[in-house]
């Protein structure tokens, strides 16, 4: 447990410490004095984050995922940090980001890839506690988190239903630990 919280340690040092550089000698200041933060958060299928505004409210907020800190090595991580920094130097400088030719430009100055999406990080279906099931045609989709809300195959309701949600496509949800059915 020790190695696993200094290895989160050293991941958020070594993302602070780029936040602090590529914001000084982008826009003459850290990012942290315009009060970006990082933290990490649980996600399962993405490796980083970068929020400006939650609603109408402005948070200046870098995340990457524990999951995958702990999983891959800072040379892995290293190119998603600076992907993640791109987008907050773009949104300072033109008040808002996006994957376009002016983010791209942003990313090859920050030393990322100009690419949306990481191609060489896989999510592991099989490490997914929840496992919900079309009535239909039975594939499966894999959850992280208990789902809130029902859902419906995507595939069966666009097939029979012309895309609309429908109960006899509703998704049966298990619990891959208990076995056990969801309700």
């Amino acid at each position: 447990m020790a190695d696993r919280a200094r290895k989160l340690e050293e991941v958020a040092a070594d993302t602070r410490r780029l936040m602090d550089e590529l914001g000084q000698a982008h826009l003459g200041e850290p990012l942290r004095a315009r009060g970006w933060t990082f933290t990490f958060d649980r996600a399962h299928r993405r490796v980083g984050s970068c929020a400006w505004k939650v609603g109408e409210t402005c948070v200046r907020r870098l995340s990457l995922s524990r999951h995958f800190a702990l999983r891959l090595s800072w040379d892995e991580l290293e190119d998603t940090v600076r992907h993640e920094i791109a987008h907050a130097l773009d949104y300072e400088t033109r008040g808002r980001s996006g994957h376009d030719a002016v983010w791209k430009d942003w990313a090859r100055r920050c030393g990322a890839s100009p690419e949306r999406l990481r191609a060489n990080v896989s999510v592991d279906p099989t490490a997914a506690r929840y496992l919900a099931v079309c009535p239909s045609c039975g594939a499966e989709y894999p959850f992280f988190r208990r789902l809130k809300h029902p859902r419906a195959c995507g595939r069966c309701c666009e097939q029979k239903n012309h895309g609309r949600y429908s109960e006899a496509f509703r998704l049966v949800l298990w619990d891959r630990v208990t076995g056990e059915e969801i309700l």
